[in-house]
């Protein structure tokens, strides 16, 4: 897949250690473990995470970015799931933003930031949680999924501790039940909320693969080949990818050899092309 577009650095001030040594370093995420008044001068897109107790000490920074519109996220880490937040919004004199997102998993930060970092915060889950008979997703956009665990039809006949283990990949691409092999993403989550979802998702895919299939002709294109000119490819199968696009490596390697390319070389070149034919 080309790399999605890029949208300007990422300020994230992350004050706790244990959340800090966790997040890779990410293109575009710039790590602070101090909110310096400096940065909202430099940076107009802010993520913060802070522990629950620090809060009331950075409470000015956060004000500040949030009336800028500069703030994306304020991560409040709440290790003991204390539920004391609103008491320390009231002593930080802080509201509750849209962007807040109060958590126990001290990979949700991780999560969000990887997924700003590539742009696709919309299909990436920070955190879940089980409310009763209820699962509580937040994507790492901040929007939250509630659904009833029994409208997951996998999980049918699972004893309830079953049910209750499950994990979020730390990557944020799905949620996982070990015990019984069920993985499920955030598209699934969307689609089981409301069905009309998937008919929606499988027009987008094919927009998007019709858009991918013409950068790939523009490319070829380009470099003044035919479509009988890529080896181990018919002009035939040539078309059909121009016209519906592809994502298999094996075929995308071809091209790029074709092209006198290396597979990333080329994949960035028809992301260039993407991003100059919206």
């Amino acid at each position: 897949m080309p790399r999605l577009k890029h949208r300007g650095p990422i300020a994230a001030v992350v004050t706790s250690r244990v959340i800090s040594s966790r997040i890779p370093r990410l293109d575009g995420i710039q790590l602070y473990k101090t909110a310096r008044p400096t940065l909202l001068e430099r940076f107009n897109r802010i993520v913060i995470s802070v522990s629950l107790s620090n809060l009331p000490g950075i409470s000015d920074f956060i004000r500040e970015a949030n009336d800028r519109h500069y703030l994306h996220n304020l991560l409040v880490y709440d290790a003991e799931s204390s539920n004391l937040l609103p008491q320390y919004m009231s002593r930080s004199n802080i509201r509750t933003y849209r962007n807040l997102i109060v958590h126990s998993d001290v990979d949700v930060p991780s999560r969000i930031l990887n997924a700003r970092s590539i742009g696709a915060e919309d299909h990436l889950i920070a955190d879940a949680r089980l409310v009763d008979d209820e699962l509580v997703v937040i994507a790492c956009s901040g929007t939250t999924y509630t659904l009833p665990i029994s409208s997951i039809t996998y999980l049918s006949g699972r004893t309830d501790r079953e049910v209750r283990n499950f994990t979020v990949e730390s990557d944020g691409s799905y949620i996982t039940w070990p015990a019984a092999d069920v993985d499920i993403d955030l598209q699934t989550i969307r689609e089981l909320i409301d069905p009309s979802e998937k008919q929606k998702a499988a027009h987008a895919n094919l927009i998007r693969d019709q858009r991918f299939g013409r950068a790939i002709a523009r490319c070829r294109k380009a470099h003044n080949l035919r479509q009988s000119d890529i080896p181990g490819l018919s002009p035939r199968q040539v078309r059909r990818i121009e016209t519906h696009g592809t994502s298999k490596p094996t075929t995308l390697t071809k091209l790029a050899s074709a092209h006198a390319l290396d597979l990333s070389t080329y994949l960035n070149t028809l992301a260039e092309s993407l991003s100059h034919h919206q």
